[in-house]
């Protein structure tokens, strides 16, 4: 009896708070294993993609701004190597190895080589103590130049010099653009004689806008729409390009151009990715000059940011489907068992006329289930009919005989007639049958 109360009490708690509603259930807790199972492996896998599509994103803006500044370094070394095989030419035309400098054929041929090449803004003759002696255009003739750099390295060898201020020709020429200085880069090579005397140095200045056109002509209009800014900096990390107006403008550094390009923070916190590509070749150790590209981060791995969107939506949208996936498929297992909690309800409430089957689920194991419950509840059923009719036949024989004996204890003598006794007949002892 007891544990009938307790089934039936347990049976009439049911959950009341929303979560013992659904973890309460079967078709809850089935619902909450595979939405939990598919949300944890749907952002799993999210974040798996994120990270390899942003890894394959960086290789490729990587190597685009390596190819950008590999390009563009390439450029340079290929004009500073013109430039410098042209000096050498000049240096070893038979006018100027005959050491007769004053002569119209050389000033011809220093005019003619000046006015060959837009960007050369002066060439001149220096003899061996440094005094110009033949000049485009005459200036800077019979000016010393003995303390000038390319003088000094032009008188060993091949030399190239780097970006400065014009000095002597600051007050003869003006710059092209007025916003910026004027600027050279020096080529000057030494002059021998047919002996091998050194007779001076031929030595020509080539506008710094003839570096920045080469620089420019490097960059498409798509990069400067993606953000990409190219600089040329020198061995310290100065910006030489583009102009800025400061004298020792750093630029964010770089690995050298066969690393990874690095994630650097400019001053202003602006987190860049950049390449750097060195300038190699003939006259290449006397600039020390680096090609360096970067591009905002935000805007190189944008693509990576649109995708991980992309991504937490689509995790979103599959989890929401494998939720409801999940809960047809709860569905199918839970309806069979609950079609037997409501029978057995019935059937626990006294309806005995009611057989516990369920609709065929296709489980095998709950349709098993269902028969075994089904047969052991017919059981259950017959055996409480036939104890109750059992009892009823049972009682009916203790009515009789309790009827017999009062009979028999009442004789005609009448209840006063006292010959006989309580002792004289007893009833037989009613005997219980157990209940099978």
């Amino acid at each position: 009896m007891n544990s009938t109360s307790n089934l039936h009490a347990s049976h009439t708690n049911r959950p009341t708070s929303m979560t013992e509603r659904i973890l309460g259930t079967l078709r809850g807790r089935l619902i909450v294993l595979f939405g939990g199972v598919s949300l944890v492996l749907g952002i799993v896998s999210s974040v798996i993609i994120e990270n390899r599509a942003t890894q394959a994103i960086a290789r490729l803006s990587d190597e685009r701004l390596h190819e950008i500044a590999r390009s563009i370094a390439n450029t340079l070394s290929q004009s500073l190597v013109e430039r410098r095989r042209e000096i050498e030419l000049v240096s070893a035309l038979p006018h100027l190895v005959s050491g007769e400098w004053n002569s119209a054929a050389v000033r011809t041929i220093i005019n003619a080589v000046k006015d060959s090449y837009r960007p050369y803004a002066w060439m001149g003759l220096a003899d061996s103590t440094g005094r110009v002696i033949v000049a485009s255009g005459g200036l800077l003739e019979g000016v010393d130049v003995s303390k000038r750099p390319w003088f000094i390295h032009g008188k060993q060898r091949i030399f190239t010099g780097d970006v400065h201020e014009a000095l002597l020709l600051a007050r003869h020429l003006q710059p092209d653009n007025a916003s910026e200085p004027l600027r050279f880069i020096d080529f000057a090579a030494p002059v021998y004689d047919a002996t091998g005397r050194y007779l001076g140095v031929v030595a020509t200045h080539a506008h710094w806008t003839w570096i920045a056109a080469v620089i420019n002509e490097g960059i498409r209009t798509e990069h400067l729409a993606d953000g990409i800014t190219v600089f040329l900096i020198d061995q310290k990390n100065r910006v030489l390009h583009p102009f800025t107006g400061e004298e020792s403008t750093v630029a964010p550094l770089a690995p050298d151009s066969s690393a990874t390009p690095s994630v650097v923070t400019s001053e202003s916190g602006q987190k860049y990715l950049t390449a750097r590509a060195n300038i190699v070749g003939p006259g290449a150790e006397d600039l020390n000059w680096s090609v360096l590209v970067r591009q905002p981060l935000d805007v190189a791995l944008g693509a990576a940011t649109q995708l991980q969107h992309t991504m937490l939506w689509l995790g979103i949208a599959l989890s929401l489907l494998l939720i409801i996936l999940a809960d047809r498929v709860a569905v199918s297992f839970s309806r069979p068992l609950q079609e037997l909690e409501k029978i057995a309800a019935r059937i626990d409430g006294g309806d005995e006329t009611t057989r516990l089957s369920a609709t065929p689920s296709g489980i095998y194991e709950l349709d098993s289930l269902a028969i075994s419950l089904n047969g052991l509840t017919g059981k259950l059923l017959d055996r409480k009919h036939a104890l109750e009719a059992l009892n009823q036949s049972l009682e009916g024989q203790v009515h009789a005989r309790t009827a017999e004996l009062t009979q028999c204890q009442c004789p005609a003598g009448g209840p006063g007639d006292h010959r006989w006794s309580d002792r004289g007949r007893q009833p037989a002892p009613i005997r219980h049958y157990p209940a099978k």
